[in-house]
């Protein structure tokens, strides 16, 4: 098992008591993101997004939208190819929902150029930053 996975299962399956009004941070900071050299653990994203625990491909999946948010120019086929994947055959339609806003983020990186300067504490900021944005697109489009 490679090092990132095993990383993901843990912080996965770690359970970190919080107070009910208290948000635990599952996200590193942009600046992170930006620096992160993406082509060295390529592979290791590509094996947790196939992996067969769905709470780890939600991880990867969170990690490679803040990836694509924090160096949109990255090209990655292989994470595309993967997420694309995903957005078809997930197992659980949490898994799909969330790979299907990733899909649109790596096709439309011109789309988020916002959401990749704010900084998120867990993953439900992101997807929701992301989902928001579609919205208020699509909405646009409409009102136009």
């Amino acid at each position: 098992m490679h090092a990132m996975t095993a990383v993901l299962i843990a912080v996965s399956l770690t359970a970190v008591p919080a107070r009910a009004d208290e948000v635990v941070r599952t996200c590193a900071r942009m600046e992170s993101y930006r620096q992160f050299n993406i082509p060295r653990f390529e592979r290791a994203y590509v094996e947790s997004l196939r992996f067969p625990v769905p709470a780890v491909v939600e991880c990867t999946l969170r990690d490679v939208a803040l990836l694509k948010l924090a160096q949109p120019e990255m090209q990655n086929d292989a994470i595309y190819e993967q997420v694309c994947e995903l957005a078809r055959n997930g197992k659980t339609p949490a898994v799909k929902y969330k790979a299907s806003l990733v899909r649109i983020v790596y096709e439309n990186p011109q789309m988020f150029v916002e959401e990749g300067k704010a900084e998120y504490v867990n993953d439900e900021q992101v997807f929701t930053a992301i989902s928001d944005r579609l919205q208020k697109s699509v909405l646009a489009i409409v009102l136009r």
